[in-house]
């Protein structure tokens, strides 16, 4: 066995523990690098977007739980500086067409 064998021997190919969507239900108003990333994360399951900075994370989040919501149910959590939060309302309202993610002060339910 060559080094090169022994090393790819290994490589632990993590599994797809997500859900399959049809990408005609990505909203249109994502870009097609935006689409993909929504739709790998949401198969994969276990995943995160570390895009670079302006290539749309927040509006690729806001997706990911939308959909990830739609299909599973229960609620999502977005974890993010206090600053960040008027990006995330605006985007979701401007962007998506959804109504502005709400922020929890407390762990009491609504």
């Amino acid at each position: 066995m060559t080094y090169k064998e022994f090393i790819e021997n290994k490589i632990d190919i993590a599994p797809l523990s997500g859900i399959d969507v049809d990408e005609k239900e990505i909203n249109s108003a994502l870009k097609p690098h935006q689409r993909v990333s929504v739709l790998w994360a949401l198969r994969g399951g276990r995943r995160g977007i570390f895009a670079r900075f302006g290539l749309g994370k927040t509006v690729m989040q806001l997706e990911w739980c939308r959909i990830l919501q739609k299909h599973e149910g229960g609620r999502a959590l977005i974890v993010m500086p206090l600053n960040v939060l008027p990006e995330f309302r605006a985007d979701a309202a401007d962007i998506l067409g959804m109504a502005p993610p709400p922020y929890c002060r407390t762990m009491a339910v609504k």
